[in-house]
């Protein structure tokens, strides 16, 4: 299989929403040492997939997680 024709795993699919991102990174948070290292892998997984990054930096996730979070 060629990587134009890479299979995307649902989990990954899903974190093309915000949502979806934000999912990853609690799940990461629990096999990683930093919160940064949690959005670090779930950086990587998206870039693997997509070819680029979702977010600028961690201090740029932290922002949008912030965000989602106090408008619950």
């Amino acid at each position: 299989m060629t990587e134009e024709m890479m299979l995307v795993p649902k989990r990954v699919l899903k974190m093309v929403s915000v949502d979806g991102f934000i999912s990853c990174y609690y799940s990461m948070m629990k096999n990683r040492n930093t919160r940064e290292e949690a959005y670090e892998s779930c950086e990587d997984l998206h870039e693997k997939y997509f070819g680029r990054r979702k977010y600028s930096g961690f201090d740029s996730f932290k922002k949008i997680l912030y965000r989602k979070i106090n408008r619950k």
